[in-house]
């Protein structure tokens, strides 16, 4: 028995989809936009003296994330985020899709602020 052409393509396409839908991949993290960590250089200031590189403290911290907008939704990026800032609170600065480090599967960068969490009856810190 002969296939037609058409029942064909329309095989390989269902599988080719089945296969796709099953390792629909997950956020992944880049370098966060060079002016979004300029701005936190600012907020920061200078590391003390004597201190290195390493040792500067950096109670906040911008991260990004690679996702598709085809396979991830809002809330798998944002709980991605929060899994790498550990405690403390993550507020989403922006997000963008031209001109980014990210892959073609997954072309949408999330950018996140991770800051320090916050001791109850503790007033924020103001920098």
């Amino acid at each position: 028995m002969r296939l037609s052409g058409s029942v064909c393509c329309a095989s390989i396409f269902a599988v080719s989809a089945l296969v796709l839908a099953a390792c629909s991949p997950i956020p992944y993290s880049v370098a966060a936009p060079i002016a979004v960590q300029r701005q936190l250089e600012r907020e920061l200031g200078e590391p003390a003296p004597g201190l290195s590189e390493q040792e500067k403290p950096s109670p906040n911290r911008a991260i990004s994330l690679c996702y598709s907008r085809t396979f991830n939704t809002p809330e798998e990026v944002l709980s991605e985020a929060k899994l790498m800032c550990g405690t403390g609170q993550v507020k989403l600065v922006g997000t963008d899709i031209f001109w980014t480090p990210c892959s073609l599967q997954q072309p949408a960068r999330a950018t996140f602020i991770c800051t320090p969490e916050q001791r109850a009856g503790e007033a924020p810190s103001v920098q």
